[in-house]
């Protein structure tokens, strides 16, 4: 089997596909027959709002809480503020400089960062491995693991239109670990299609940049309904598609024109170039100096 990139015409089809079902605002399993709801920001926070409930349950049976259990691993010296400290550096190095490397465009450079990011990664994951550890089973941790399975709920349904919910929620709760497991599967199986690689696919097809330019300044000319009542998806590749709007109208030069070669690897490549030049030129008229953070180093 090949392992070379697919010409667009291949992946045109795929990827209207995948536009339709982030505008209709589901997916749909045919092996089940269960309908995935996509989720907008307001669903995912009353997802959250279970994580609260559980918290709040747990707690009555003496549960410690994380800053609690932390209180007492730093009184006994087997932790300490200063290994917190450590760990939020971390943080810091690893999102400011993961953000710099999608924002360049030499690909040497590019992937010196990403290295040096991912070996910040690795340092970050065994400290946050060591606290976890010895903090052991806290309130939150115990929510946690237990909150997620709520997507199922709230996320599967019976019809298209989204009314009639596939589990009733005593049905729900007596489900197995093993039957949470299996439906975390077609759960995947609906949605790891959209994902930021397609995102960028759609967001560089001349028809939906034709739609983005079009609802560029009243969002309802796009779905018709508050951003607010977008999808996380919907929002995603709106956002996608107004950048490539403002990108092809600040460039010297129109995209990649497209015919039975084109891939679209060069048109992605062509909107990230100029996005890339456009952001330098705005820095630079505001007289800014944007660097990598001093803690890395080129070899």
């Amino acid at each position: 089997m090949s392992d070379e990139e697919p010409f667009f015409h291949e992946e045109i089809y795929n990827i209207k596909n995948i536009y339709l079902e982030i505008i209709r605002g589901y997916s749909y399993d045919f092996e089940k027959d269960i309908y995935v709801k996509h989720f907008t920001d307001l669903e995912r926070i009353q997802i959250i709002e279970k994580r609260n409930e559980i918290i709040e349950k747990i707690k009555i049976k003496g549960l410690r809480t994380e800053k609690e259990a932390l209180k007492y691993i730093i009184s006994e010296n087997i932790w300490s503020y200063d290994k917190e400290k450590e760990i939020a550096e971390l943080e810091l190095k690893v999102e400011d400089n993961t953000r710099m490397a999608n924002n360049m465009v030499v690909a040497a450079q590019k992937n010196t960062i990403l290295k040096l990011v991912e070996k910040d990664k690795e340092e970050l994951f065994k400290k946050r491995n060591e606290r976890e550890n010895l903090l052991g089973l806290t309130v939150e941790k115990y929510a946690d693991n237990k909150y997620i399975n709520y997507y199922l709920y709230f996320s599967f349904f019976k019809d298209s239109g989204l009314k009639q919910r596939y589990f009733s929620e005593s049905d729900f709760v007596d489900l197995e670990d093993n039957e949470i497991s299996d439906y975390f599967q077609i759960y995947s199986r609906a949605l790891d299609k959209f994902n930021e690689s397609n995102f960028k696919k759609i967001a560089v097809t001349p028809f939906f940049v034709n739609i983005a330019a079009m609802a560029y300044e009243d969002t309802r000319l796009f779905l018709d309904k508050s951003v607010l009542d977008y999808t996380n998806y919907q929002l995603e590749i709106f956002n996608m598609g107004k950048r490539n709007v403002r990108v092809s109208s600040e460039a010297n030069g129109d995209p990649p024109i497209i015919h039975s070669q084109t891939k679209y690897s060069q048109l992605i490549k062509w909107y990230d170039l100029q996005y890339a030049t456009s952001e330098t030129k705005r820095k630079e008229a505001a007289g800014q100096n944007h660097g990598v953070k001093k803690s890395i180093n080129y070899v």
